[in-house]
């Protein structure tokens, strides 16, 4: 059985520093292959220059810049997009720069629950916040 192609697509902001730490934590995830693609959506900071500059030597990192503020919808659309047609991703997963992955396991997981052929369009974790409670 093939291993499917899995992309994290995170957008990016003017908060740079949120989105250093999340890339660092999907670097120490167990699923491969595993790609991470970031859009900075139109910041008017040093956000890409700093997050380029972080990751360049990490092949599995790409970061995208869009001149102008997308918005949510869009700026995640322009990543997935990426993900699945340059980077040939079978499955893509949207999380925001404030996501830290504690489970080393989850992407496994969450591609575990995926049976093909279903109706099953949108898998999700259980989300626990930095003070211990749920947030779903």
């Amino acid at each position: 059985m093939a291993t499917n192609r899995v992309g994290i697509v995170i957008l990016n902001y003017l908060n740079y520093k949120d989105t250093l730490e999340c890339i660092s934590s999907a670097l120490k995830l167990s699923y491969s292959p595993l790609f991470i693609v970031v859009v900075d959506n139109g910041s008017n900071n040093e956000s890409y220059e700093v997050i380029s500059k972080k990751f360049k030597s990490k092949p599995s990192v790409t970061v995208l810049r869009s001149k102008t503020n997308l918005g949510f919808a869009q700026g995640n659309n322009l990543g997935i997009s990426y993900a699945r047609k340059n980077l040939k991703c079978d499955f893509v997963f949207a999380v925001n720069n404030d996501t830290v992955f504690t489970d080393k396991k989850i992407i496994t997981s969450l591609v575990s629950n995926y049976k093909k052929g279903s109706s099953i369009g949108l898998i999700g974790p259980r989300i626990i916040g930095k003070d211990g409670l749920d947030q779903n």
